[in-house]
This record gives structure tokens, sequence and C-alpha cells, in this order.
């Protein structure tokens, strides 16, 4: 099976493999001639920039595809760091309609973050972005106001996760732990007692 690669930037197809992440197959292929789709260069070239300023370098990409009268762009981000133990990736897919007197834009943000050093703690979450109307004018004016759109709930969606991270330990965390342990006595975090417990439990034994 072979899959569209950032077409029409590259105009790529390729053959995931199943063990390896990478490109088994690649394939140039050649679109018969068509008419610019209207902002579609100027929007994809515009979210090059942002992405370049925004995220860490090598870590994202984004394309802009048409399709009856629609714009769909799709920002993908990963970032691996398996030596310590932890990954995440930021998907941001979103839908320009153009009209006669205005574009429509909607679209969802996925979040997902995995830890896994000595467990397995994951973060999944998403925003979906309501209905919001852009008035039409020309290529550069729209590709500039859908950037500003994408910037604006992107940057909603990082700031609350600044937030609740900021705040986990008091609250979260907080409200997992119990008041006192089953057995009502206070926990003593003292390094010391607790090992000289621990031998006098293996002695005993």
């Amino acid at each position: 099976m072979f899959m569209a690669s950032r077409w029409p930037t590259l105009r790529r197809t390729f053959a995931p493999t199943s063990f390896r992440p990478i490109a088994a197959v690649q394939r140039n292929v050649t679109h018969p001639a068509r008419p610019p789709t209207y902002s579609q260069a100027a929007l994809e070239q515009v979210l090059s920039d942002y992405i370049a300023t925004q995220y860490y370098d090598d870590t994202a990409l984004c394309s802009v595809y048409a399709k009856d009268g629609e714009l769909t762009v799709v920002i993908s981000a990963e970032k691996l760091n398996l030596r310590n133990f932890w990954s995440g990736s930021w998907i941001s897919s979103w839908t320009v309609k153009v009209g006669a007197a205005s574009m429509d834009i909607e679209g969802e943000i996925k979040v997902r973050a995995h830890y896994f050093e000595d467990g397995n703690v994951q973060l999944q979450t998403k925003k979906a972005c309501a209905n919001t109307s852009i008035p039409k004018g020309s290529a550069g004016d729209v590709a500039s106001a859908v950037q500003s759109h994408i910037a604006t709930e992107e940057k909603v969606v990082q700031e609350g996760l600044e937030e609740m991270y900021t705040g986990m330990t008091e609250e979260t965390f907080k409200a997992m732990r119990r008041v006192m342990p089953v057995h009502r006595n206070k926990v003593s975090w003292n390094i010391n007692e607790a090992r000289l417990n621990a031998n006098l439990t293996s002695a005993g034994k």
C-alpha cells in the first residue's frame, strides 16, 4: 500500500514498513495540471514559517490539502526521548470552507504524552475548536488570518496544559493521596529509620 507524503510539496508516495520507522519504497508522482487552489500555497508557506518559530527544530511538519472547495490543514509534531523514557505528540487539524464572501474554519487539537520509567503514565487530551468565519480577501490576507486563528487556539491549549501541570502537585496528587495510611499511623520519611526497620525485619525471618 502506498501513502501520500506531504503532497503537493514533495509529490511523492511511500510504502510504510511494519518494523522500522522508515519509508521502504518511494515513488515520484506526477499529477495532472490543475489551476492553483485559492490560498493553498500561501497558507502552507505562512504555516511553515509559523512552525519554524513555534516548534522545536525537526519535530513538526504541516500540509495543506484542497478538495471540493475546502482546505484541510494538518500540523503534526512528535518528540521522542526514549533514553529518558518519555515521548509526546501534537496533532492540530483544521478544515477551511471557502464561501462566496467568507471562509469558515474549525478544527481539533490532540495532545498525547507518555512517560514510562518504572511505570506507565499517559496523558491524552483533545480540544474541539468551534467554527469561526474569516472575511475573504487576498490569498495572503486569508493565509495570515487562518494562521493567526490557529496560533491563538494552540496557545490556549498550551497555556491550559501549563496551568494543569503547575497545579497538579497541590490539587491532583493531593486529592489522590490518603490523609492517613490504612494503619492510621503517620509515615516517617527518615531514610535511616526505614533502613533500620527493613534490616530488623530481614533479621527476624
